[in-house]
């Protein structure tokens, strides 16, 4: 269900687990967006940046190890490191337990809604999920290899249809 965007499973999980356990979840994961407890929440349904999405799947490529997102890891002058950005991780996840989801999620890379990465030659560790917002007003990938999460999203900021209408 995950490979191919089967939302219909997704509203199906949050409702079991609740919505407020998945908020909590999410939470642990480094997203700070405001969220409220619906089950459209499963589906995106509630706004959430892309560094949010970046720092969660980060959370889940470290094997369940939280760090706080960062715009400088490093500043090199002369041939000398001036600055390095060190911090130590928290484990808020068992590593046993995130496997699991990055498994599900590197299927979503080898055979479904993202395969194109495959396609382009992309042969390494990749996991991921992709989305669509209803009549086509945005899109995004998230996805993680071993070493970098990442985080698109293409849409109009006034929240327009993508798709070209026939004049």
């Amino acid at each position: 269900a995950l490979m191919k965007s089967r939302n219909s499973v997704a509203a199906q999980l949050i409702d079991r687990v609740t919505p407020e356990r998945a908020i909590r979840t999410a939470r642990a994961l480094g997203i700070k967006a405001k969220l409220e407890p619906h089950l459209a929440t499963s589906l995106g349904a509630q706004g959430v940046t892309p560094v949010d999405m970046a720092t969660a799947y980060a959370t889940l490529a470290r094997g369940g190890i939280a760090l706080e997102p960062h715009l400088v890891s490093r500043i090199v002058g002369g041939g000398e490191t001036l600055f390095e950005y060190m911090t130590a991780g928290e484990s808020r996840f068992a590593p046993e337990i995130v496997y699991q989801l990055l498994d599900m999620m590197t299927g979503v890379i080898d055979g479904g809604t993202g395969q194109i990465i495959r396609r382009k030659g992309f042969k390494g560790i990749a996991a991921g999920k992709t989305g669509t917002s209803s009549d086509f007003r945005d899109s995004w990938f998230v996805g993680s290899t071993p070493d970098l999460a990442v985080a698109i999203w293409v849409g109009y900021d006034d929240n327009r249809e993508m798709r070209l209408k026939n004049r």
